[in-house]
């Protein structure tokens, strides 16, 4: 008998707070315009995933500058405020990550 009235009241305890917090969920998405910046083999490729445009050899400056010029597109042309970008495993652990994951501020330039 007690362990039937332990089971009911762990059943109450546990459904009361799951029903009370349950809600609606949204989220304003109106304004959301988003492009994908894919590899043109796939973005499931058995090996590095490189956004079309931009080649394995390009340098961390050549990425910035080749990136810029084809997020301002996205922008102009699409209105796009928001870019996906591939990513996975391969690409990571490649020695060409440091060109692509980019960083805050951009390569210095020489005259």
């Amino acid at each position: 008998m007690k362990r039937a009235l332990l089971a009911a009241a762990l059943a109450i305890a546990v459904a009361v707070p799951v029903a009370v917090t349950a809600g609606e969920a949204s989220a304003a998405t109106n304004s959301f315009r988003g492009v994908n910046w894919a590899d043109a083999r796939d973005n499931y490729v058995n090996g590095w995933v490189i956004p079309t445009g931009l080649t394995a050899a390009d340098s961390y400056s050549t990425v910035y500058t080749k990136a810029d010029g084809i997020i301002t597109g996205f922008q102009n042309l699409l209105g796009a405020n928001t870019v996906r970008l591939p990513i996975n495993p391969q690409s990571v652990n490649s020695t060409w990550w440091a060109s692509y994951k980019g960083r805050s501020t951009p390569p210095s330039r020489t005259a």
